[in-house]
């Protein structure tokens, strides 16, 4: 199987599910899709870091996402230039970022009222300071 193959996978079983700060939060869905496609756990570090949104807060003012990913060997490359894998981060006060896991088109998003679900990738490249991040780059993006 390959890696494109097991996110969208594992993305199949995660859309729909109600939003859980620790589970299916912005940050952890990321982890976990970066986790399915690079084969390495991502996901670790952070187990029980956060069970709500006070300590999500807390834990994110120390290390951004962005400045996990650049920890971890990520590239920052241009927001015209995004393909599946990569990973869009955006300021979203009062959060230093949010994160976005990239299926082409599309990105996996989770928020409070509308829980886990895809969105075009578009609305977040084009916002003020998104910044993109290439992880593990596909070779064949996704439509």
């Amino acid at each position: 199987m390959t890696p494109e193959i097991a996110v969208n996978i594992w993305a199949r079983s995660v859309i729909g599910l109600p939003f859980a700060w620790g589970e299916t939060d912005c940050g952890v869905l990321t982890l976990k899709a970066l986790s399915q496609l690079t084969g390495t756990n991502w996901v670790t570090p952070f187990d029980g870091a956060w069970r709500d949104e006070r300590e999500a807060l807390a834990h994110f003012d120390q290390m951004t996402p962005s400045q996990v990913l650049q920890e971890r060997g990520a590239v920052e490359v241009s927001p015209s230039a995004v393909v599946f894998g990569d990973v869009i981060t955006v300021p979203a006060p009062p959060w230093p970022e949010q994160c976005h896991f990239v299926f082409g088109r599309f990105c996996l998003v989770s928020d409070i009222k509308s829980g886990v679900r895809l969105l075009p990738s578009r609305l977040f490249t084009r916002l003020p300071g998104a910044r993109v991040w290439r992880v593990a780059p596909c070779l064949k993006p996704s439509q």
